[in-house]
C-alpha cells in the first residue's frame, strides 16, 4: 500500500524548503541533482560542525584530558568517514537514477530518512552549541560525547538505510 500523497508531499516539502535546489525524486530527470543537492548540503553542514568542534575541550580535571582528547578524535573520525561517504556514494550508477517509475512508498521512505538526517544534523549542532567554550567535568565528558556520538551513529545509520533503499532497486 502506498502512503497518502499528502504524506509524501509534506515530507518532500520539508526537504525542498531546507535544501537549496532540491526538488525531490518523483521526476527521473531531477533525481540525480536532488541526490547531489542533499549530499552537498549534508557534507557542508558536517564540515561546518567539524570547524566548530575546533580543538578538544579542556577538561575541568587535568587527569582526564587524555580521555577527552581520545573521545574527541574518535568523534572527528566518525564525521570524516561520513563526509567521505557523502562525497563518494556507492549507488551513483544505480537503477534508481535511470528507472522512470519508482514506487511512491520507496520515495516516501527516502524522504523520511532524509528528514531524519536533517533532524539529526540540527541536534548535533544544538548539542555542540550547548557545550561550546566550557570546561567539562569528568562525569560530563562521557555523557556529552556519548550523546553526540549516538547522534552521529544515528545519522550514519540513516545514510546506510538510504543507500540500501536506493540500491534495492538494483536487486542487491
Amino acid at each position: 500500500m502506498n502512503p497518502p500523497s499528502s504524506e509524501v508531499s509534506d515530507s518532500r516539502n520539508l526537504l525542498v524548503g531546507t535544501i537549496q535546489g532540491y526538488s525531490g525524486y518523483e521526476e527521473l530527470e531531477k533525481r540525480g541533482q536532488s541526490d547531489r543537492d542533499l549530499r552537498e548540503h549534508l557534507e557542508k553542514n558536517l564540515e561546518h560542525l567539524q570547524q566548530r568542534l575546533g580543538h578538544p575541550p579542556k577538561a575541568f580535571e587535568p587527569e582526564i584530558q587524555e580521555s577527552v582528547n581520545l573521545i574527541y578524535q574518535k568523534t572527528r573520525r566518525k564525521i570524516d568517514t561520513i563526509c567521505q561517504s557523502l562525497k563518494n556514494p556507492t549507488y551513483e550508477d544505480s537503477a534508481f537514477f535511470s528507472t522512470a517509475k519508482v514506487n511512491k512508498r520507496v520515495i516516501n521512505q527516502l524522504y523520511n530518512l532524509e528528514n531524519s538526517l536533517l533532524n539529526n544534523m540540527q541536534t548535533l549542532s544544538d548539542e555542540l552549541d550547548g557545550h561550546a567554550g566550557r570546561s567539562l567535568k569528568a562525569d560530563e565528558v562521557n555523557e556529552h560525547f556519548t550523546y553526540f556520538q549516538d547522534f552521529i551513529d544515528n545519522f550514519s545509520q540513516d545514510l546506510f538505510e538510504r543507500e540500501a533503499l536506493i540500491l534495492a532497486l538494483e536487486g542487491y
